[in-house]
């Protein structure tokens, strides 16, 4: 389930014009583990990427060429491979390749549904929703801050880190579930002893009770 939409992000904070599809430029890749180093990239895991040389004589690792889209696959924070396909092996780098731009599109998509993910993670028992539930605004809210900074910090124009945002959306979300009541469905069967024993015990009961009351 996704919590927010594109329109979502430009409400709460993001202003129209400000992720330029620009690339971050990695120093080389590591042929030895068929990596990209590139600090903070942000990608998940079947993010489409392209690469480019850097200006200045910059080269790519072979067998990677521009103009072609690759998909991540994240080895930490600081390091991806690269595969052909959305779920595809890793190709394996022959050489490292100079200041190699690494490009990637806009995915708003994906950035959404990342943190949908986070939000379904944060949401206590009792306020967890479901396809068709009308969605707070304070979810809807939290979950575009959330896509807004992974969307910042792939593009570069990052200003505060990811996990601040994550640390304070779930700090926020956490509140608010203290205050919100539960739901019918979620509500216990109401435990009235009186009435429960009256409508299972026999006529007569030897504890006092019948049908119709207590004797």
């Amino acid at each position: 389930m996704e919590y927010c939409s594109v329109a979502d992000l430009y409400a709460h904070g993001l202003p129209r014009g400000s992720l330029p599809n620009r690339g971050r430029v990695a120093i080389a890749a590591n042929p030895a583990t068929d990596t990209i180093p590139l600090g903070d990239h942000a990608l998940s895991l079947d993010d489409e990427f392209m690469v480019r040389p850097g200006p200045g004589g910059g080269s790519l690792p072979a067998p990677l060429v521009v103009d072609v889209s690759y998909y991540a696959i994240p080895v930490n924070a600081g390091a991806f491979q690269a595969a052909a396909t959305p779920g595809g092996s890793v190709i394996d780098l022959t050489t490292a390749g100079s200041q190699i731009v690494v490009v990637t599109p806009i995915n708003y998509a994906a950035s959404i549904q990342y943190a949908s993910r986070l939000i379904d993670e944060m949401l206590v028992g009792h306020v967890v929703l479901s396809d068709g539930d009308p969605i707070p605004e304070i979810v809807r809210m939290t979950c575009a801050e959330i896509a807004i900074g992974k969307l910042a910090l792939i593009s570069g124009t990052v200003s505060k880190s990811l996990g601040e945002i994550v640390d304070y959306a779930r700090k926020r979300l956490v509140e608010w579930s203290k205050g919100t009541p539960l739901r019918a469905k979620d509500k216990p069967a109401p435990a009235n002893l009186a009435t429960s024993a009256a409508a299972t015990l026999p006529a007569g009961d030897s504890r006092g009770w019948t049908n119709g009351g207590r004797l």
